[in-house]
Order: structure tokens, then C-alpha cells, then sequence
């Protein structure tokens, strides 16, 4: 049913008498949201428009997260399947067991993804509608738009995107490239609005490595449009003040472990000038004389006990102070 509604509001998008119509819902709930302000829209009274708006991205996100978990499972039974000798070893039961769930997986993988597409299709069109982009500046919904473009671009590019290289993906109808065009295209139609770059920042998922990732990606897949306007995005979320607080927050963090490093650095060296000092004052004999038993004394003694290695051969209280600040 999902899946014919959104052909059927794709069809109905095409006709601009039907867009227009779009576009004035969407621009009444804009000025709804205006007049009320974010007090109102966060007591649960978001708008007609913006409550389609939100059951698409619940879709979405519903039907991407299922697909690719699905592909997931998938990827793992076919690495099972590639140990041949660990695969015969199974019993005929649990052999039977997972190819069974192996092909309902990939039934309801392929549809769910089917019906993905469909829907990621439809909030492309949306996002890229200036005045429909407004309606998505509206908490909760900005706050969910921010996450889950975050979290699809970590699943696409991150490192579990390992666990979806299945075999035969057009079975699936997955695309890795399409998925990420797609994702990168919604980002950079809503980062048009400050509010969307500020949403990303403030997000805890946020991963400039992740996106950085896709950039280069993309640049060795020649789709360098999308590339830059990944990298736009990225300029955009590094101008906020949420992004530029946190840099400072990393940067003072980092300058502090600086200084415990140096301040401990500084204590080791003094506690040795003052053992050397001790053995310039003490007299040769006693610094290097053995006992009866063999065993070293004064204060050779302590230069091994405190900067050599210890009666078990492990590293120093020094040494370990110093590698553990490393």
C-alpha cells in the first residue's frame, strides 16, 4: 500500500496545478509556525502538512533501516555458506533453518528496499521545493530529518558498510552510489536553511570523518556535483556556532592533556636530577657496593629500583606514568 501511495503522489507532483496546491499547504503551515512560534509546535500540534511530512520520513526511515539490516543478515549466511567444510558440519536441521531465514530475507529485503526508493524519491522531490524545505525547519521534525540523514550516510560510507556488500545486490534493488546521490541530495537542498546545518551540528551522531568519507567517495566515483555539495554542507555545519563551540571545547581539552604531559615530564626529570645529584654527593664505594649476598645497595640501588626495571621486568612507576599520558 506504501508503495502505490507514493507512486501516486509522485504522479500527482509532476502536474504543477497539484504542486501548487503542495506549495500553498506547505507555505500555510510555515506561516502557522510563524505566528505561533516553537512553543506551540513543540506542544504536539505540528500542522497538517508537517504531520505528512513526518509519516513520509517515518516511512523512510522505517523501510531503510529494515532493508539494510535485512541485507545485513543476508551477507552474514552467504559468508557462512562460502566455508564449505563448516557448512557441511552443520546438521541437516540447522542447515535447513538458515536457508530458510536466508530466503525470507531476501524476499522481504528486496521489497522493503523497493518501497525505499520510492519513498527516498519523494522526500527528494520535497526537500528540493524551497518552500516545502521550510516545513521541515520545524521541530521535532528537523531534529529527526537531521539524524537520519546522519544515520544513513554512516550505514552507506561508515565501516559497517562492509556488512552490505552482498552478493547480487540489483536483487535487492540496492545501489550503494544511487542510495548515497540521494542522501547527499537531501542534506544539501535542506542545508539551503541555516537551521538544517545548526540541526546536523547539534546532533551527538554528527561524524565529520563520515562525511568526509562520502566526499571522497564520491570525487573517485566522478559525481563531483554531489561531492561539492557534500563538502557545502560541511562548510555550512562549520560555521555554526554548535560546531565551532564543540572545535574549541576538543582544542581545550586537548591543549590540558598537553599540559599534564609536560607538568609530569617536568616532575620525572627533576626526581632524576636528584637522584644524580644524591650520587654525585655519595661516595663511589657506597653507591656500587655489593653486599654479602650480591645484591646492589645505596643509592645504585635506587636508580634501578625508580628509573630501571623493576624485580618483575616491568616498566618503572616513571616510565608507566609517562607512557600511560602517551
Amino acid at each position: 500500500m506504501r508503495h502505490q501511495i507514493d507512486e501516486i503522489l509522485m504522479e500527482l507532483w509532476r502536474d504543477e496545478r497539484c504542486r501548487t496546491c503542495v506549495r500553498q499547504q506547505a507555505a500555510a503551515a510555515a506561516s502557522v509556525h510563524s505566528a505561533v512560534g516553537l512553543a506551540a509546535a513543540s506542544a504536539g500540534t505540528p500542522g497538517l502538512f508537517a504531520s505528512f511530512v513526518s509519516a513520509v520520513l517515518n516511512d523512510l526511515m522505517y523501510l531503510f533501516k529494515d532493508s539494510l539490516e535485512r541485507l545485513a543478515d543476508i551477507r552474514q549466511i552467504e559468508d557462512s555458506k562460502a566455508n564449505k567444510e563448516a557448512w557441511a558440519a552443520l546438521s541437516p536441521e540447522a542447515r535447513k533453518d538458515k536457508e530458510t531465514f536466508y530466503e525470507g530475507q531476501r524476499r522481504t529485503a528486496a521489497g522493503f528496499m523497493s518501497y525505499a526508493l520510492t519513498t527516498l524519491e519523494l522526500l527528494v522531490a520535497l526537500t528540493g521545493d524551497k518552500d516545502i524545505a521550510r516545513t521541515f525547519m520545524v521541530q521535532p521534525l528537523l531534529g529527526r530529518t537531521a539524524y537520519a540523514v546522519l544515520h544513513f550516510m554512516e550505514l552507506l560510507v561508515g565501516p559497517r558498510c562492509q556488512d552490505l556488500a552482498v552478493q547480487n545486490p540489483q536483487h535487492y534493488h540496492f545501489d550503494q552510489h544511487t542510495l548515497l546521490l540521494s542522501i547527499v541530495k537531501i542534506a544539501g537542498q535542506l542545508s539551503r536553511e541555516v537551521e538544517f546545518a545548526q540541526a546536523l551540528a547539534e546532533e551527538p551522531d554528527f561524524d565529520e570523518n563520515i562525511m568526509q568519507t562520502a566526499v571522497s567517495l564520491l570525487n573517485a566515483q566522478h559525481a563531483y556535483g554531489p561531492a561539492d555539495m557534500l563538502s557545502a554542507v560541511l562548510t555550512s555545519v562549520a560555521k555554526t556556532p554548535v560546531h565551532q563551540s564543540k572545535k574549541q571545547r576538543r582544542g581545550l581539552a586537548g591543549f590540558r592533556g598537553v599540559g599534564a604531559a609536560d607538568a609530569i615530564a617536568a616532575e620525572h626529570t627533576k626526581a632524576a636530577a636528584g637522584v644524580n645529584k644524591a650520587a654525585e654527593t655519595s661516595s663511589p664505594m657506597q653507591n656500587f657496593a655489593m653486599s654479602a649476598d650480591g645484591s646492589s645497595n645505596g643509592t645504585a640501588a635506587a636508580v634501578a629500583a625508580g628509573y630501571g626495571s623493576s624485580s618483575d621486568g616491568s616498566s618503572p612507576a616513571g616510565t608507566k606514568l609517562l607512557a600511560g599520558v602517551e
